[in-house]
């Protein structure tokens, strides 16, 4: 006897529903996050992802660790597309803003700093905020990879133990870490010069001269303010005092002359004769004496003039460069026309062969040099 084929149909057994399986049970939802987490910080993440999961979301919170040690964080808990975003942006960001800003915008230094300490805040104030939430997330997903691969609780539990990261994973970061801090330590310490620079620029005291050089040349203003008429006032001024010290009378010479007395230097070899010896005689001994008056700011000897600045610091850069190629370079600050000007020469020499001997090197400075014949 053969049934009909309606009722043979609904004489066959029903096929099984498909089971829903929920990734995470209440009672295994701490194994299987502690398992994601690992041994390290378990005690705070643990707690903290248990409240998001009863929130059905995670929410922003403060890390300290990933404020302070963002990369390295981020690398012990294996977030590589974030700690690769992260060092890129790092990288990046700065020198493009810093960039755009000095091209485009014409930034002070001001503005960059600014910038560069704001970049500085994004990069360890982020993290912090969004660190919790990220390592939430990732947990989750490999939680969820994990109970798809793995035929029990027990076996996804294993799974997540063998990829989270453990204490040895994090003795091997510190490692690394301390190995690339004394790499750094060692190519500084050979970068770095061993022997200091000499900067000549600062040896010379500068200020020595400018000081000194005025005080002597207060005394005869007269004789070295200018120096276009050096030539003609100082030869004339000390013939003219003797003269007329020895053609006056003796009882006028103390009441007329007191202070030239000291300063005719020249009579003091003819003072013991004054009316034995002829007018030729004291003219010989002016002449003698009266190109040492007119150097009595310097030293005796020949100087090689390089030029008159009114600009100290063109001055300065000169006096340098003479001081550098071993030179006796002098500053004298003059006044002419009521200006302030610097002299620089180099001397004394003790011959005119010497002085002359000098003027080349001078010339390779690119300066100027004109040999002084007055000694």
């Amino acid at each position: 006897m053969t049934l009909p084929v309606s009722k043979c149909r609904m004489a066959e057994p029903h096929a099984p529903a498909p089971i829903v399986f929920d990734p995470f049970p209440a009672p295994a939802l701490p194994a299987l996050f502690g398992a994601a987490i690992g041994p390290v910080g378990a005690k705070r993440y643990l707690p903290l992802f248990t409240k998001f999961e009863t929130l059905g979301r995670g929410r922003p919170g403060w890390n300290w660790v990933a404020c302070l040690c963002t990369f390295n964080w981020m690398i012990f808990r294996r977030l590589w597309l974030p700690a690769v975003l992260y060092a890129a942006a790092l990288l990046v960001l700065p020198l493009l803003l810093v960039g755009a800003g000095r091209l485009l915008l014409q930034w002070s230094t001001a503005v960059e700093v600014g910038v560069l300490l704001a970049c500085a805040a994004l990069a360890c104030g982020l993290p912090a905020l969004l660190g919790d939430l990220l390592l939430y997330r990732h947990c989750r997903s490999s939680i969820t990879r994990a109970l798809e691969r793995a035929p029990t609780l027990e076996v996804a539990c294993s799974m997540l133990t063998q990829s989270a990261p453990s204490r040895v994973w994090l003795q091997r970061q510190l490692a690394v870490n301390g190995l690339m801090v004394v790499l750094m330590v060692v190519l500084g310490y050979l970068a770095w010069p061993t022997t200091p620079v000499a900067d000549v620029t600062e040896a010379p005291p500068t200020p020595i001269q400018p000081t000194t050089r005025p005080i002597a040349d207060a005394a005869p203003a007269s004789a070295s303010a200018p120096i276009l008429r050096a030539a003609a006032t100082p030869s004339s001024a000390p013939i003219s005092v003797p003269i007329s010290a020895r053609s006056s009378a003796p009882s006028s010479a103390p009441a007329s002359a007191p202070a030239p007395a000291p300063l005719a230097v020249p009579g003091s070899e003819d003072a013991p004769e004054p009316a034995s010896k002829p007018a030729p005689l004291p003219a010989s001994a002016q002449v003698v004496t009266t190109p040492a008056r007119a150097s009595a700011p310097s030293a005796v000897g020949y100087h090689v003039n390089v030029g008159l600045f009114a600009d100290p610091d063109n001055a300065r850069r000169a006096y340098v460069k003479l001081v550098q190629a071993g030179l006796p370079a002098q500053r004298e600050v003059l006044t002419f026309n009521g200006q302030k000007l610097t002299r620089v020469r180099v001397g004394p020499f003790a011959s005119r062969a010497m002085a002359t001997a000098a003027v080349a090197p001078i010339k390779k400075l690119q300066l100027d040099a004109v040999l002084d014949n007055r000694k």
